[in-house]
């Protein structure tokens, strides 16, 4: 039997080829996108480059901000060179007046370091409640951080 055109039914042979070839094209492609994490090349501030900046000297939009470092055991005041623990972020009436202050006057920097998550995430919930919607973010990567896969970032050695 002579295969079928599109008009007597869908068996034309070069039409499920290309239904094939289109299937294998969808497969390749989301499995570029799931190796793509792996790949991406670093391009963020790293801890040891972080670690020699010399933060009063700072300067965002012509003037010097007032910054804060964000790491695992404290929130780090840089102007005043004051670190406050974890448990008294929120509480800190110093700190609660000196961030009033600091967003009348100039801009607002945080600095996170690669285990600052938690003290980052208390200084956000400080601003907002202090009424401060906006300020700048810097995100300080481990050497290997923009590896996700765990497999790959146990062989990085940085």
């Amino acid at each position: 039997m002579p295969p079928m055109d599109d008009r007597d039914g869908p068996l034309d042979l070069p039409a499920s080829m290309a239904d094939i070839f289109l299937a294998l094209v969808a497969v390749v492609i989301l499995m570029l996108l799931s190796l793509l994490s792996a790949i991406q090349k670093p391009g963020g501030l790293t801890a040891p480059q972080a670690a020699e900046m010399h933060w009063k000297e700072v300067v965002i939009d012509g003037a010097k901000p007032a910054v804060y470092i964000a790491s695992g055991a404290d929130l780090q005041v840089v102007d005043d060179d004051t670190r406050i623990g974890l448990d008294d972020v929120l509480q800190s009436e110093a700190l609660s007046n000196g961030l009033r202050e600091a967003a009348e006057n100039r801009r607002i920097l945080l600095v996170i370091e690669p285990d600052g998550q938690e003290s980052a995430f208390l200084f956000a919930s400080l601003m907002g409640s202090l009424g401060v919607d906006q300020f700048h973010q810097l995100r300080v990567d481990s050497g290997c951080a923009y590896m996700r896969d765990a497999k790959i970032a146990g062989g990085c050695r940085r």
